[in-house]
């Protein structure tokens, strides 16, 4: 067992149980002295001569060796059946205890990626909008011109008497008065008479 690969599980101490107590019963029943070796294991009591400056233990040199129990005694056979007892109980806990982390850690991910995956639609949902408005005002902007445009050339042509009636131009009456209509009608400005001769 590696204690990095599940760094929330307390092996040691659940290895070791409180105070000990797991490695202290081994030794109680057997007479086998159990002590824990390797990356992750507590310093080993210093021996005489090994203090450090300020008295206190110096840690076991690195070797790379994984985490493991090592036992003396003359009992062996006994103590080792224990131990292996005791290793057991404690790895199908580690072992159920790192599927549930890594578990719990895939639905981390998987959860960051949906609000990920949620939030870029957002923006792109945004950013659409936002240029579906500048769009639209744009059109607005263009009808805008195009309407006073409309207006200022109506204005000009009333202005220059094209647009007929009360504005100026010529009217339906003085048109008739050109050809000679009126009260007494006919043709060309003749008189009934005139035109009889035709």
């Amino acid at each position: 067992m590696d204690a990095s690969a599940a760094p929330s599980y307390p092996l040691v101490e659940r290895l070791a149980g409180v105070g000990g107590a797991n490695f202290a019963f081994i030794t109680e029943q057997t007479g086998v002295e159990v002590e824990l070796g390797g990356r992750g294991a507590p310093p080993r009591p210093p021996s005489p001569g090994q203090e450090g400056p300020d008295g206190a233990a110096r840690p076991p040199p690195a070797k790379g060796e994984g985490l493991h129990l090592r036992l003396r005694g003359r009992d062996l056979r006994a103590g080792r059946a224990l131990a292996l007892s005791l290793l057991s109980t404690v790895r199908r806990e580690w072992e159920a205890h790192r599927s549930a982390a890594a578990s719990a850690s895939a639905r981390r991910r998987a959860y960051a990626a949906a609000a990920a995956e949620r939030a870029a639609a957002i923006g792109a949902a945004n950013a659409a909008a936002a240029r579906a408005a500048v769009a639209a005002q744009a059109q607005a902007a263009q009808y805008a011109a195009y309407a006073s445009y409309y207006v200022a050339a109506q204005q000009a042509m009333v202005a220059s008497g094209m647009g007929g009636g009360a504005a100026g131009g010529p009217g339906p009456a003085s048109a008739a008065a050109a050809y000679g209509g009126g009260a007494g009608g006919g043709m060309g400005g003749l008189t009934p008479a005139q035109a009889a001769g035709w």
